[in-house]
């Protein structure tokens, strides 16, 4: 026959149904009738001696089909809710371990065991899985040193105590025969604890330091430690320079202040980083410009990193990996010891100096788990029964052994953010950007860049010495340079020879029209139209050059065209007071000596001749270069660069002036003298003008009006954020031999209207392209623009500038006739305004709704929004 079993709700048994074919089936089935009375008799038992409030809680979800108590375990895999589930498995599918008749699902079985919902199952897993990591023994860090001193471990990251400062000698203490100081015996302890018979730092959990200030995880928000040594105090171990000689007994002559493995440039140390390490209340620094045995000598750094979830293998390890990486393998193994001075050897990179770079390691783990089920409580007691720890070179996205390209790898997993990449990289710089960390510290603090003379006008620099936003086009430089009567340059070098560090071109002929004059200056010094002597003169003080002493002007020169290669160097190559000198000179456009890479020229300041810096400039998407606009007598000269597509593109690239307006605008503008070419670089395609945008955002909605060299006057527009743009017809005007140099631009827009037009002379209009409807908000972003189609900057100068907030029909003459018609009752209001250039404007201004006569005030101001 065949027996079926049915539960209630509440969990107790229906009447058991049995379809017999005999009598002894019959016997048979009271014989099971029994058994299961009795199997019910026991569960009640054994529930009425647990606890009240879990035998409620089993008969108001219901029995699980594996009850009473029962561990289960996941060997040599992580703890999640698959690997705990698949452990379960195991025990729920042997038939000897189920009630029977059981029709409980894995997840149902799980969740009643948890007095929890299937919906909730995955959050009380990760519960017990963290409980149980959270319950792992762990190693007291400071008892791995062995030392009675409570603050040994904050000493000895510090760079302090025998650890660090100890060399091993034959001196006293020493016998003679005996070294003393042998760090393998001082630091014996720290073998033991990775590789001894416990080897707990590859076998077990390290606890991390937080107590000591270096590793306070509240500071430690970037989630990354590094150590940085500057000295070997141990030899015969393939690491540093220390050497102890043939014999092994020179340690007191030849392993004295040795520099460990060189593998990062050392920028700067804030003393502010680390108060608690370096015992200064200062806001003060220290500064390492050059590099290796021009600088800061030999420094080795090498760091770890973790993820945001405290209960990641990563996190939750950091501690082993913290004693491998500062203890183990660095100082047990290579001798690496010591801090650099201002900052401790090893912390959170918060504290640390600021480097180029650091090598790094991560720790990659396998666990097993134990977890019993105890039939009185709900939820599973869980236990780390085995770990293994191994120690590898972190791989990164692109490179290994490299701990920013670890971190951004941290950042691809999602187990840490792109914010905290940001801050990591204001320690780790990257190579050779030593220098820009510099500038971006002195900026933060308000610092200025490294000279400063007020009888003197800054007209462009490099590295140190830049200031960005008052650069000049070339354009400016020539006219500035005109205008004074001395024509002296003036050139500021701090790190070249003293010959070089603060010397004066004199002009003596006039500038020819085709040379790029402060390009001659920063790339390209030739000898066309500038020969020493004839055309130019050079002296070392500032009173020779006004009094044009020729007995004491320099005496050897040479030029781009005496150079096989035609490398573009600028001044002054190689020219010097009495003989060539290698190495002095600067270049825009490629590497240089070290001397040269931060200068700035100047020109004598002109009370009459003021230049403002334009404000609210931005770069808008991704550019190479920042550019600048600086505005002299109502004339804008502007540089920027950046990829910006007149159609397809989703995203602009540019130098943006980014005013707000509101409403109805009108922008009129004259643009001109767009550069060419930089260098080698073609700028042809380069575009200057006017642009409007609903927000700063690089796909933003926009309408631009650019003049370019290549293509002419061009009106684009991007209808939707990130969509495609899309232009006026765009002709190669070169190819087709008639390049535009200059044109009068206008852009406005009326309601969402937005048009386009052009003109020679300011006066006749002609429209480009059509009209185009354009769903901006009301508030927009209007100003100069400008982009290179490179990585280079292009430039452009700007006169006749007008913004109006008005709809500015066109320039009319003396038959134009306007007509405005509106409902009745109406009143105009015609105001006149005087602008640049003699010329006038009548703004017509319609209300409606209101009776009376015309009402026409006239006024006389400028009207101009800029």
């Amino acid at each position: 026959g065949s027996l079926t079993e049915s539960q209630t709700p509440n969990g107790h048994f229906n009447t058991i149904r049995a379809n017999t074919g005999s009598h002894n089936t019959q016997r048979t089935l009271h014989r099971i009738k029994m058994k299961l009375y009795a199997s019910t008799a026991t569960l009640l038992f054994l529930a009425q001696q647990a606890r009240a409030a879990e035998f409620n809680r089993m008969l108001q979800q219901g029995f699980p089909c594996v009850v009473g108590s029962f561990t289960f375990e996941l060997k040599s895999t992580e703890c999640s809710y698959d690997t705990f589930k698949a452990g379960y498995a195991k025990i729920f599918n042997d038939p000897l371990n189920k009630r029977v008749g059981c029709t409980n699902t894995i997840e149902e079985d799980l969740a009643i065991h948890f007095d929890t919902t299937v919906a909730e199952l995955d959050t009380a897993v990760a519960n017990a899985c963290h409980q149980a990591m959270d319950d792992a023994y762990a190693l007291d860090y400071h008892a791995i040193s062995l030392s009675s001193d409570p603050d040994f471990v904050k000493k000895f990251y510090n760079g302090q105590t025998n650890w660090n400062e100890h060399v091993e000698t034959l001196l006293f203490p020493s016998d003679g025969t005996t070294p003393e100081f042998v760090l393998k015996e001082e630091a014996y302890n720290v073998r033991t604890y990775y590789d001894g018979n416990s080897g707990h730092a590859r076998n077990g959990k390290v606890e991390w330091p937080g107590d000591v200030t270096n590793f306070d995880l509240e500071s430690c928000e970037l989630n990354a430690a590094m150590c940085c040594y500057v000295k070997d105090r141990q030899a015969d171990d393939g690491n540093g320079n220390c050497d102890n000689g043939n014999n092994n007994d020179q340690y007191d002559t030849l392993c004295v202040d040795k520099d460990p493995g060189d593998n990062t440039d050392l920028c700067m140390v804030d003393y502010s980083r680390a108060p608690s390490s370096n015992g200064i209340a200062s806001d003060g620094f220290a500064l390492f410009p050059l590099n290796n045995a021009e600088g800061e000598g030999s420094i080795h750094c090498h760091g770890l990193a973790w993820a945001n979830d405290d209960h990641h293998m990563y996190s939750r390890y950091k501690g082993n990996n913290l004693f491998y990486v500062s203890m183990y393998d660095h100082m047990y193994k290579r001798g690496y010891v010591k801090n650099v001075p201002g900052a401790p050897m090893c912390g959170c990179v918060e504290q640390m100096p600021i480097v180029s770079r650091s090598d790094c390691t991560q720790t990659d783990v396998t666990e097993s788990f134990k977890f019993v089920r105890n039939a009185d409580e709900a939820g599973f007691t869980g236990e780390v029964t085995a770990i293994d720890v191994e120690f590898n070179s972190c791989q990164g996205l692109t490179k290994n052994n490299n701990l920013e390209n670890y971190y951004e790898r941290l950042v691809s997993d999602g187990l840490v953010s792109t914010d905290q990449l940001s801050v990591l990289r204001e320690t780790i710089v990257g190579d050779n950007n030593c220098d820009d960390a510099i500038a971006d510290f002195f900026s933060y603090k308000g610092y200025a860049a490294g000279f400063a003379d007020p009888d003197w006008t800054y007209v462009t620099g490099i590295n140190n010495l830049e200031e960005p936003q008052e650069d000049y086009t070339s354009d400016l430089f020539l006219r500035a340079f005109n205008e004074r009567t001395s024509k002296i340059v003036r050139r500021v070098c701090p790190n070249c020879k003293e010959t070089h560090r603060d010397v004066y071109y004199v002009r003596l002929t006039p500038i020819p029209e085709t040379m790029d004059f402060l390009n001659l200056f920063k790339s390209v010094w030739s000898n066309e139209g500038n020969v020493m002597g004839t055309d130019f003169d050079i002296y070392s003080t500032y009173e020779d050059a006004l009094a044009k002493d020729t007995t004491k002007a320099w005496k050897a020169c040479n030029y781009l065209e005496d150079d096989e290669h035609k490398n573009p160097t600028g001044f002054p190559r190689d020219c010097g007071p009495t003989e060539l000198v290698g190495c002095q000179w600067n270049s825009w456009s490629r590497g240089t000596c070290f001397e040269g890479r931060s200068v700035a020229f100047y020109l004598e300041t002109l009370e009459t001749m003021e230049i403002n810096v334009v404000p609210n400039t931005k770069e808008i998407g991704m550019v190479y270069k920042r550019g600048n606009s600086l505005e002299l007598d109502d004339t804008y000269y502007i540089r920027g660069a950046g990829y910006s597509r007149y159609s397809w593109g989703t995203e602009d690239a540019m130098h943006f002036e980014g005013s707000e307006i509101t409403g109805t605008i009108t922008m009129v503008a004259k643009v001109s003298d767009i550069m060419e070419k930089r260098h080698e670089t073609s700028l042809l395609s380069s575009k200057a003008g006017l642009m409007i945008r609903e927000s700063l955002e690089k796909g933003s909605k926009m309408a631009q009006l650019t003049l370019s060299p290549k293509y002419g006057v061009v009106f684009n527009w991007r209808l939707e954020d990130d969509d495609h743009c899309k232009s006026s017809e765009v002709v190669d005007l070169i190819e087709a031999g008639a390049p535009v140099k200059e044109s009068w631009l206008m852009l406005k827009r009326y309601n969402n209207m937005f048009s386009a037009y052009k003109s020679d002379d300011g006066a006749t209009w002609e429209v480009v392209g059509q009209p185009i409807q354009i769903d901006m908000g009301d508030k927009v972003f209007y100003g100069q623009s400008i982009s290179s189609y490179s990585s280079a900057l292009a430039e452009a100068t700007i006169t006749n500038y007008e913004v109006h907030d008005s709809a500015v029909i066109a320039e009319a003459s003396n038959t134009d006739r306007i007509s405005i018609i509106g409902p009745d009752p109406s009143v105009v209001h015609v105001s006149q305004y005087t602008l640049p250039h003699n010329r006038v404007e009548f703004v017509i201004e319609l209300e409606t709704g209101v009776a009376g006569a015309s009402d026409i005030s006239i006024t006389n101001s400028r009207r101009m929004l800029l």
